[in-house]
């Protein structure tokens, strides 16, 4: 069977394992860097996927993202499982925890070679905290809105729940993940429900 769609689970394209020529611009490779892959993004994706090649046999997508919204991923797994002869698509994500099941079936899911992220010094104080202490942290990190501590928080979470395979914490990352960039989201409670999601 040929695969046309690569699955990376990295928090960093760089070490993915994607070929080299894939990660610097080229005519025929198109690269997409977002926050959180919606409807639109998939549809322009479908558009472009259509055009033919320019240079080499194929054109490649490279798409880095966080999160990709349900409605996405159904208009996703359409171009998945019927994708344009020409085209190959190379997806990164954190975790494999946001894809829908069958949108998930259609990729070929390769593990990121070097993709551990150092873990940091506000982390490795924030897991020697107790739940009290944590709590009045995330408070004070989401009233300042300091967002690298935020991210510092999320991905400590993240990586724990990699590492322990631990099925509730990874859920909960991707809700934070899903709804902290969200107008009107109150990235206390957000945050909050990290700290007590049991471990």
């Amino acid at each position: 069977m040929t695969h046309h769609a690569f699955l990376y689970r990295s928090a960093h394209k760089e070490a993915a394992g994607i070929p080299k020529e894939y990660l610097s611009p080229q005519s025929d490779v198109v690269h997409v860097d977002l926050d959180v892959l919606t409807i639109v993004d998939v549809r322009m994706l479908i558009n472009e996927a259509s055009v033919r090649p320019l240079v080499g046999s194929h054109r490649v997508f490279v798409v880095t993202t966080r999160d990709i919204l349900r409605e996405a991923q159904h208009a996703l797994l359409k171009l998945l499982e019927e994708p344009p002869a020409t085209a190959l698509f190379y997806f990164i994500v954190p975790q494999t925890a946001l894809l829908l099941p069958t949108v998930l079936s259609r990729f070929h899911e390769v593990q990121a070679v070097g993709g551990v992220e150092p873990v940091s010094e506000d982390w490795t104080s924030f897991v020697q905290m107790n739940t009290a202490q944590r709590l009045t942290y995330v408070a004070h990190i989401a009233k300042e809105k300091d967002l690298g501590a935020i991210e510092q928080v999320v991905a400590g979470f993240e990586r724990q729940a990699q590492q322990q395979r631990h099925s509730e914490r990874m859920a909960a990352v991707v809700l934070v993940r899903r709804h902290m960039r969200s107008k009107g989201a109150s990235l206390k409670m957000l945050l909050e429900h990290l700290v007590v999601t049991p471990q």
